[in-house]
């Protein structure tokens, strides 16, 4: 009953429009002219606000009694209650009543719903239903309290149509550049996604227009395309059009120089008359806009995929871009391919180009520091092996990889990185290139772990094992020499540093000719103590490894002839000298892997998975 109602009920919420609908009859006393004084004091005294009023004519003292009497017929023909009132007449006047009373509720209501369409406005009232005293003319059923909105009698075959009607009115003035959408559009992420695929396919083909094959994909087309003025979608065929083009560009040229965001093109498009688009629309014009226009999306500076409808924020910046020809990115995409690792769309659009430009200059960031890194240990290395520069393969590779970085990552903008990305001349293949710089971290690592102290050994030894150690020298220069893509330098040097380990280790024994028979003397010789091979200092009385004794018949000033130095690998790299007994040092020998604890004071023997304590002289 608007005559009672509040302020505060009048006033609509959320920018939805509020419709109130009046009773059409009051307490007595009361007259409809005091609800239309109602909404005029409101009016008067509060701010405009979104909504509408319908008012009735009142309904007579007849079509009340007329309503009575059909509620009552409602309560006694329900199913489960009609027998109750009519359980004293027969079977067949029982079906004869309900007959009688099943055309008289459908007499009713056909009329009741007549007259209520009539005191409603829609229609030229019968006074058989409309009390005289409260019958408001056609124009005085509807009022705006929005205050520009002036409301039409709609014309409707009934009260739902009147109130969409109504509603229409209303949404036509506040968003006055709305589209007129076909009522079966259903607007959703998926329908909006694919209508954009069809954009992308006639915007990305040099022909005016696309072959749409799928049938349902037409009719979304062209349901959401033709209305926004996207494009327009005809029987088989999809051309863009110009519009948003042409509309975007003036505001764009009213503020040259400032960022084009999103937030900003949403307002373009509700200029100069108010859309009243949902977001995915919008999403929509927006990224058709930016296919159409060559533009790529960026957040705070940095380029980003092209987001999907209903993805897109504020803060995205929409730029512009001058494109690769087609031979220029597809060489592009072929070495961001093996140098990088980077796949990309064969098609040079906007968002590729930015999505590629913006993959590379992420690989930049650290790729350049590890490649110089390498320059400069490598470069040390192939000095340890007498290896010129010019002659070291591996080392050219790691400069042409540098100079391709170094011009990439002084080259600003998009296009022009993926265009230097094509063009910088490489005498290798780039699968090497990329080999060099994705491993550019490890083989760094793996040089600067080399014990050039140990290689550098190998070099003074003059024994049996030197073939072997000038072969593993030539290894070791080879390994520097090739190209990563070639041989793994951290595998190889790992191994050659083992290697070189186990041939310092080894304990070479002079070989010795078996003295000559001598007849039997008359008299039996004095006994000789035969010399060691490799004799101690003659302090020296007893071996450094607990357990490891002379035997106690040795005489004690010849004891230090039954001992023997041997050289083993401590856990620092460095070779330790130990004096052992001559039976130790060939089982040292024939294990290949003893290491000196110095730390645990313990000579371990991991093969053999045992130990022995090591007894270190005092000073």
């Amino acid at each position: 009953n608007i005559r009672e109602m509040p302020d505060e009920m009048f006033e609509s919420r959320s920018g939805n429009w509020r419709v109130l609908i009046d009773y059409p009859f009051d307490r007595e006393g009361h007259s409809v002219r005091e609800d239309i004084g109602r909404l005029n004091h409101y009016r008067a005294g509060q701010s405009a606000t979104q909504t509408i009023a319908w008012l009735p004519s009142f309904l007579n003292a007849k079509a009340q009694k007329d309503i009575g009497v059909l509620l009552c017929l409602e309560h006694i023909l329900e199913p489960n209650r009609y027998r109750t009132f009519v359980d004293h007449l027969s079977e067949v006047d029982q079906a004869g009543a309900r007959t009688l009373m099943d055309n008289q509720r459908s007499q009713l209501l056909s009329r009741l719903k007549a007259q209520v369409e009539a005191i409603y406005g829609l229609r030229a009232g019968q006074p058989e239903y409309v009390d005289p005293n409260n019958d408001l003319p056609a124009s005085e059923h509807f009022y705006s309290l929005d205050g520009g909105l002036e409301l039409r009698p709609p014309v409707a075959a009934s009260l739902r149509e009147a109130l969409n009607a109504l509603l229409h009115q209303a949404l036509l003035h506040q968003f006055p550049g709305h589209p007129e959408f076909d009522d079966e559009l259903k607007v959703t992420k998926t329908n909006v996604s694919k209508a954009l695929e069809v954009v992308e396919a006639a915007a990305n083909t040099k022909e005016p227009s696309v072959v749409v094959a799928d049938l349902a994909l037409r009719k979304i087309a062209r349901q959401i395309a033709n209305p926004l003025k996207v494009g327009q979608m005809a029987d088989q065929r999809f051309q863009l059009e110009h519009f948003w083009r042409n509309h975007f560009s003036k505001h764009e040229a009213r503020e040259p120089g400032e960022p084009v965001t999103v937030a900003r093109v949403r307002a373009w498009i509700d200029e100069p008359q108010t859309q009243g688009l949902p977001v995915l629309l919008q999403d929509f014009i927006i990224l058709a806009w930016a296919t159409q226009s060559n533009r790529c999306f960026l957040r705070q500076t940095i380029a980003i995929p092209t987001p999907a409808p209903g993805d897109l924020t504020s803060d995205m910046v929409l730029r512009e871009l001058t494109l690769p020809n087609q031979e220029e990115w597809q060489v592009a995409v072929q070495r961001a391919k093996a140098i990088f690792g980077m796949d990309a769309s064969a098609l040079p659009n906007a968002t590729n180009v930015a999505t590629l430009a913006g993959q590379v200059r992420e690989k930049l960031k650290d790729s350049l520091a590890l490649c110089q890194d390498l320059d400069q240990e490598l470069t040390v290395a192939i000095s340890h092996v007498a290896l010129e520069p010019a002659d070291c393969i591996r080392l050219k590779t790691v400069k042409e990889a540098m100079r391709l970085l170094e011009e990439l990552h002084v080259t600003a903008g998009e296009t022009p990185l993926v265009r230097v990305l094509a063009s910088h001349t490489i005498n290798v293949k780039p699968l090497v290139i990329g080999t060099t710089i994705k491993s550019a971290k490890e083989v760094t690592m793996a040089i600067t772990g080399l014990s050039w102290e140990l290689f550098d050994a190998l070099k003074n030894l003059h024994d049996a094992r030197m073939d072997r150690a000038t072969s593993l020298l030539e290894e070791l220069k080879t390994c520097l020499t090739a190209d990563e893509a070639v041989m793994s330098l951290k595998a190889k040097a790992a191994d050659l540093q083992t290697r070189a380990v186990r041939l310092l280790a080894e304990i070479t024994v002079p070989a010795t000719q078996p003295p000559p028979v001598a007849p039997l003397p008359i008299e039996p010789p004095p006994i000789v103590i035969p010399q060691p091979t490799k004799r101690v200092a003659a302090k020296v009385r007893r071996s450094q490894i607990k357990g490891d004794a002379v035997p106690e018949w040795v005489p004690t000033a010849h004891k230090s002839s039954a001992l023997v130095t041997v050289n083993v690998i401590d856990q620092t790299g460095a070779m330790k000298e130990l004096v052992v007994t001559a039976t130790l040092a060939q089982l040292i020998s024939a294990a290949g892997d003893a290491r000196f604890d110095s730390k645990a004071g313990l000579l371990r023997f991991p093969t053999w998975e045992c130990e022995a304590s090591v007894e270190l002289p005092e000073n």
